[in-house]
């Protein structure tokens, strides 16, 4: 169903999407299962502890985290790939650029305003869980609204060739 798209969100729906969220969703807390809580200070992660090993729950947020991951991966995926009706590709991607808000609201909750208000100090990752959320819900939103260009309709000559075959 991506074909109906422009160019530039097709590739972005059925590559740089999915890319994003294995590696950075999927992958990177499965390989490193403290990912997710190394990004706040120990006080705000729940750490009772200064030992540099993950605790069993960073074990269990970390998994859990990567098999919503990648399960939105395979969503992604096989939607772009085979849905046949424009409105569920548009619910899609609908749906999707609506989860970031509570993914940030999640963040600013457990940041605080002790954490928030420390963000001159934030490495990489912290700031990408901020960021990259927001590149990818303009980007949503911009093909939503056609700013890539509108989508592209089987002509009345395809759709009929489709059929007597």
């Amino acid at each position: 169903m991506a074909s109906i798209m422009p160019p530039i969100p097709r590739a972005f729906f059925l590559y740089g999407e999915p890319c994003l969220v294995f590696f950075g969703g999927f992958l990177n807390p499965v390989l490193n299962p403290s990912a997710i809580t190394s990004l706040l200070p120990p006080h705000l992660a729940g750490r009772g502890t200064s030992d540099p090993y993950p605790t069993p729950m960073e074990h269990l947020l970390g998994l859990q985290t990567a098999t919503m991951m990648f399960m939105t991966v395979l969503l992604n995926l096989t939607i772009m790939l085979y849905a046949k009706n424009p409105k569920v590709v548009h619910g899609f991607v609908l749906s999707s650029a609506l989860t970031d808000i509570p993914h940030w609201g999640s963040l600013i909750y457990v940041l605080g305003w002790e954490g928030l208000s420390q963000w001159r100090t934030w490495d990489s990752s912290l700031w990408a869980q901020f960021l990259v959320p927001a590149f990818t819900m303009c980007f949503k939103l911009g093909y939503l609204t056609g700013a890539f260009g509108a989508d592209r309709l089987e002509s009345e000559d395809k759709k009929q060739g489709k059929k007597s075959n």
